[in-house]
């Protein structure tokens, strides 16, 4: 089956990266007396940037890799390609953080075989599988910088169960089908989420119940079941399994045209996602509690699954704008490398909020936010590339070079 490029879906990796960037950025820079302005809203957007990246993520992959899982050579090839993609930058931000910080150089003896521990979980790109303290560190944040890899770690996860996943997908054929399916899916795995989000107590419960030993000393203080809720990969798998379903309903519509009623029930539908994602993302500040419990327990998946399906189908020309892409090509560097920036222009403490202090904040937010981008397509363009086609031709000995081809076709 032949795959048309869809920009869209490149435009919408930038959204799901700034969103990160954004959560980041505005509680450290905005240090504003008495508090910071708007830190619930900003910090939402953590939870709809990284659900979008991992739903964005199962329909990138089964839309680019989809044809190789029936062979061994082909899984192989899967193999190579994912991690010539992912792990030069990974590695490289684990050595500048490791080598560069002073994990080892000032810990106690006793905490240096803690902190090796620590970093062969991490190189082995599993430290978001388990739970655990290094002294009173997450082991997923045992490190400075590389805390935000914990993501890179949970999606190495989904791509072990994306073999069994797409060949159980493949035998769905017909194109009603399949959107049946993704339908089923997707509301069996918003229900889920849902249900995980609203029983925290007895995620800790059955953690107790399997030996896990909390640390009420940790910091960042992690329960158990925030750290199964957000950083574990085994919830994600829902979402990542909701953009693979959503690929698949795509790649079997795709040989049916658009008709003009389709196009707009679609757009009606699109209207109500943006809409359920702004009220997701300012539910705490709109002073309705009925409806911010609502939007809530809904949570984000349904929302993102349409707006995603409705890109790859019938295209945004606004996220396909050339620049735009250009930073989505780039989001994988903008996300590993952009609290290096903020932390270096952090202000040290909170000062009062005067014109003269917000103007500073503000050009202050806006050189960081230029130099992330500077960062990012520099990186991207001459690391990540090379990095990448140098793995590649490394690994890729007795492989047929086009089952090797990595490059999304989003653009």
């Amino acid at each position: 089956m032949n795959k048309t490029e869809i920009p869209s879906l490149t435009g919408l990796r930038f959204i799901a990266a700034s969103s990160i960037v954004i959560n980041h950025l505005w509680p450290v820079i905005m240090k504003l007396s008495p508090g910071v302005p708007l830190a619930d809203p900003f910090h939402q957007c953590s939870f709809l940037g990284m659900s979008l990246f991992f739903v964005l993520s199962g329909f990138i992959i089964h839309y680019n890799y989809s044809g190789m899982m029936s062979s061994a050579r082909g899984l192989y090839a899967f193999a190579v390609a994912r991690f010539s993609r992912l792990y030069p930058l990974f590695f490289a931000l684990a050595a500048f953080d490791v080598v560069g910080g002073n994990f080892f150089l000032y810990a106690p003896d006793s905490y240096r075989l803690e902190y090796l521990q620590a970093l062969a979980y991490l190189l082995a790109g599993v430290q978001s599988w388990v739970y655990g303290f290094v002294g009173n560190t997450p082991i997923v944040f045992a490190f400075h910088y590389t805390y935000v890899a914990w993501s890179i770690s949970t999606e190495f996860f989904l791509y072990l169960t994306y073999p069994v996943i797409c060949l159980a997908m493949l035998r769905v054929r017909a194109p009603r089908s399949a959107v049946v399916n993704a339908l089923i899916i997707g509301a069996v795995a918003a229900v889920a989420l849902s249900w995980l989000k609203q029983h925290t107590a007895f995620i800790d419960h059955v953690g107790s119940l399997l030996g896990v030993v909390e640390n009420p000393k940790a910091a960042p203080q992690t329960l158990f079941s925030d750290w199964f809720n957000y950083i574990a990969p085994y919830p994600r798998v829902l979402e990542f399994l909701t953009g693979v379903a959503l690929a698949h309903a795509h790649m079997l519509l795709s040989r049916h045209c658009v008709s003009a009623k389709e196009f707009r029930v679609a757009r009606f539908a699109l209207s109500i996602a943006v809409l359920d994602i702004a009220l997701f993302v300012l539910r705490n500040e709109i002073g309705a509690p009925r409806l911010s419990e609502v939007v809530g327990m809904i949570g984000l998946l349904p929302s993102i699954a349409l707006v995603i399906f409705y890109c790859a189908r019938y295209g945004v020309r606004h996220l396909s704008y050339g620049p735009l892409v250009a930073l989505g090509e780039a989001s994988y560097s903008m996300y590993l490398l952009h609290m290096i920036v903020i932390e270096k222009m952090a202000p040290g403490d909170f000062v009062p909020a005067t014109p003269e202090n917000i103007a500073i904040f503000i050009g202050r937010t806006t050189i960081i936010l230029g130099a992330i981008v500077v960062l990012s397509l520099g990186t991207h363009r001459y690391f990540e590339q090379p990095a990448r086609r140098f793995l590649r031709k490394l690994l890729s000995t007795g492989v047929a070079p086009n089952s090797l081809a990595d490059r999304p076709r989003f653009r």
